[in-house]
């Protein structure tokens, strides 16, 4: 996969899919921890993969490469937050699939 336009930055670099907002820098000279926010895991793993190949390709010098950085640790955060939503989930509809479907009475019961 390619990044957009080869120009070191993707089309929507520094804009959220979900709110269109841009994002507050840091001190750090990168974004806010909240890069990324309200992304789909989707969306976030894309990005993800287009920072890893701007980087990788030295598309970018060490100071875009830093504030790269700094959103791909705020990508992996959504990711991780995403994924824990999606387990906790998951495991609550088990419960519910374990559960006797009569109301409360068991099956050995006279």
């Amino acid at each position: 996969m390619s990044a957009p336009g080869r120009t070191g930055r993707s089309m929507n670099e520094g804009v959220s899919p979900a709110s269109g907002a841009i994002p507050t820098p840091s001190p750090l000279g990168g974004v806010e921890h909240g890069y990324g926010a309200g992304w789909t895991l989707e969306q976030a793993m894309s990005e993800l993969e287009a920072i890893v190949e701007r980087v990788e390709g030295g598309e970018v010098g060490l100071e875009d490469a830093l504030k790269e950085y700094e959103r791909g640790v705020a990508l992996v955060r959504r990711c991780r937050e995403v994924l824990q939503r999606a387990e906790v989930r998951v495991e609550e509809l088990g419960s519910l699939a374990a559960e006797p479907k009569g109301n409360g009475e068991s099956s050995g019961s006279k």
